[in-house]
């Protein structure tokens, strides 16, 4: 797996999945998702805003919820 040159990072565990919404220096933003069990990475295949200005918001913080990662800043999920 290349390493990725990452700006800000949110990061929430479900199911022994860690999922991780990081913002790349180059303004793009990639979710990924760590399996804790077989120590693996994949694509999380979710889809992710493509607004410069909703990722800032997204990758400041998280919380994982009833089985979901909802990632946020000051409040706005």
């Amino acid at each position: 797996r290349k390493p990725r040159s990452v700006a800000r990072s949110a990061v929430g565990v479900v199911d022994g999945k860690m999922y991780v919404t990081q913002e790349l220096k180059n303004g793009s933003i990639h979710e990924d998702v760590f399996d804790i069990q077989s120590q693996t990475w994949k694509d999380a295949g979710v889809p992710v805003p493509d607004e410069k200005e909703c990722t800032r918001r997204m990758v400041r913080s998280s919380v994982t919820l009833e089985g979901k990662v909802y990632a946020m800043n000051t409040g706005s999920i």
